[in-house]
């Protein structure tokens, strides 16, 4: 059997939350594997979007848990950072599940280039990446990364529109 601590110290809930808690749940669903999943105590939604998986809290260290494998839920690059160093300092292999990852600076943020500049050094920390599409894969080797970059479309189930009336 193989250990995931699936790692997310974000408080908030939004669309990669959404995608990991399906993924984690597929995960879960698998004999061979056992999942467990380190959430931020303050984040109710997440803890309730996994139902079912052990959840401990991000204050609980890593060589207790004893992971074969680390699945950091990261927003952007700079968060869960601290999942990826414990990953690295205990030398376990680490895959970044990055939904976004654009530039600071691109996406409009408050001092995007400097924090883009300072963050640098976090984009090859992980051993793999798993992304939503061709194009972020893309965007994720325009900007240096050199690791593994693994495609996996997202799994939140398509909602059927209706055609505008003529």
């Amino acid at each position: 059997i193989v250990k995931i601590l699936a790692y997310d110290d974000n408080p908030g809930f939004g669309g990669h939350q959404i995608m990991a808690c399906h993924g984690v749940a597929a995960l879960a669903s698998d004999p061979l594997l056992e999942v467990v999943f380190m959430a931020n105590p303050a984040n109710r939604r997440r803890v309730e979007g996994l139902a079912g998986i052990r959840t401990i809290d991000p204050s609980t260290d890593l060589s207790s848990v004893a992971p074969d494998l680390v699945l950091c839920v990261q927003g952007d690059i700079a968060q869960s950072v601290k999942g990826v160093r414990a990953a690295r300092c205990a030398g376990t292999e680490c895959v970044s599940y990055l939904a976004i990852p654009h530039t600071l600076q691109a996406m409009g943020a408050k001092l995007g280039t400097l924090r883009d500049r300072f963050n640098r050094h976090l984009l090859n920390q992980p051993d793999r990446y798993i992304v939503i599409s061709g194009s972020m894969k893309n965007l994720l080797a325009e900007r240096g990364v050199n690791k593994p970059i693994t495609v996996v479309p997202n799994g939140i189930p398509q909602v059927p529109t209706s055609s505008p009336r003529s």
